[in-house]
């Protein structure tokens, strides 16, 4: 089983437009879930810094979550 979180550059809230997240991290609990989250960051740059730090602050706003 594999699963990610999908973000964008302006995005300083979670859960992000569009995605019921806290419906997704319960089904995810209830089939008791331990695996890896995979970010899927969209920023069309060609800075790998920018990209870096877009990941970093998306897991950030995901790990500080009271699920």
């Amino acid at each position: 089983l594999h699963t990610h979180a999908k973000s964008y550059p302006d995005e300083d809230k979670f859960p992000f437009p569009g995605v019921n997240y806290p419906s997704y991290v319960k089904a995810l609990k209830e089939i008791n879930y331990d695996g890896y989250w995979s970010v899927e960051y969209e920023q069309f740059t060609t800075s790998l810094d920018a990209q870096v730090q877009g990941v970093k602050k998306t897991l950030d706003l995901i790990r500080n979550q009271d699920w």
